[in-house]
């Protein structure tokens, strides 16, 4: 039975690559999507920079000049490959990972410290409040950004 292919997608100008969890959280997935068409170019399973290499070989090297950019997650490995394969691309974070490291790294951190110093100063009804206040703070910041 012979093998039917799909056929070659257009280049992109902007490509997004992302890794995802399969198989409850054993093993990873790797998918490569046009930004602006929201087609697919790659799918690989494993989430290492080497299951990531050989999407750059998928087609024909003039294939990949018009690519601009390669948006992702702050993966260091997978920005080195991009580097090497395409050292004219703008490597860029996705507004989704630097909203969630912005959350993690800088919100959290205030508001965590913020309920300490309520419960320090014996006010438990304001720390409680702080400290459940994650996702309240969250969506404010998705509400402005809109």
């Amino acid at each position: 039975m012979a093998r039917s292919r799909c056929a070659i997608p257009d280049p992109p100008k902007v490509s997004v690559v992302d890794e995802f969890s399969i198989e409850k959280g054993h093993k990873y997935a790797k998918l490569v999507i046009d930004s602006k068409e929201k087609e697919m170019l790659y799918l690989h399973r494993g989430k290492s920079k080497e299951d990531f290499r050989p999407f750059f070989k998928e087609h024909d090297s003039s294939w990949y000049k018009g690519i601009e950019a390669f948006a992702m997650d702050q993966n260091a490995q997978y920005a080195k490959v991009v580097r090497e394969e395409l050292p004219e691309a703008l490597v860029v974070a996705d507004y989704f990972h630097m909203l969630k490291n912005y959350t993690s790294d800088v919100l959290d951190k205030v508001r965590l410290r913020t309920a300490r110093s309520y419960l320090k100063a014996g006010d438990r009804a304001s720390y409680e409040r702080w400290k459940a206040s994650k996702r309240l703070l969250s969506k404010r910041i998705m509400r402005e950004d809109e």
